[in-house]
């Protein structure tokens, strides 16, 4: 989305969802319920950078924060953060729109998004076309996983051509190395 602010935030080592709690909520780690507002600007980071809706946030906080907010207050979480944000809206908009195009010139009413891969996510008439900005990240990012662990793995046949090293497991954004215990495993 080219989101400015939360690329600075990325690149200066800082706390997306600290930063979003102390401007959505006015409230610093010091403060009391720091823990859970963070957790509720977390919950409207993941959720609204694609665009969801009041109802479905509302929901998403009380199930995994606790905490229950009127429609009233979602609504002004999501004009706020929006508001904080304004790339993703927009990014949201461009995409949709240019799904929408597609579909009124395609011959059969077929609209797309191209993934980082070069491969199309292909909309239908009747489908949310809002998803697209969704349905354009969410591949590409699965693709930058693979090239990602497929790198690591060709980097630890190369460098550790030994067969107890290598790959355990990977969880969303992280990975697990068998690494021997030397120097090789610690510049690896």
């Amino acid at each position: 989305a080219g989101c400015q602010r939360m690329l600075d935030l990325i690149e200066n080592d800082q706390d997306l969802h600290g930063d979003a709690a102390t401007q959505l909520f006015n409230v610093t780690p010091a403060d009391e319920d720091w823990g859970q507002m963070r957790n509720v600007a977390k919950r409207a980071n993941f959720s609204l950078i694609f665009g969801v809706g009041a109802e479905k946030l509302q929901g998403d906080i009380e199930a995994q924060t606790g905490l229950v907010l009127s429609l009233d207050e979602t609504r002004r979480l999501v004009r706020d953060w929006n508001g904080l944000y304004p790339e993703f809206q927009q990014a949201i908009r461009f995409h949709m729109n240019k799904v929408e195009e597609r579909m009124k010139s395609h011959p059969h009413g077929l609209g797309w998004v191209t993934v980082k891969n070069g491969e199309r996510r292909w909309f239908q008439s009747g489908e949310e076309t809002h998803k697209a900005f969704n349905q354009r990240v969410q591949p590409s990012l699965a693709q930058f996983g693979i090239d990602w662990w497929t790198a690591v793995e060709n980097d630890l046949r190369h460098e550790l051509p030994d067969p107890k090293a290598g790959m355990v497991m990977v969880i969303h954004d992280s990975m697990v190395l068998l690494l021997p215990d030397d120097e090789r495993g610690e510049a690896m």
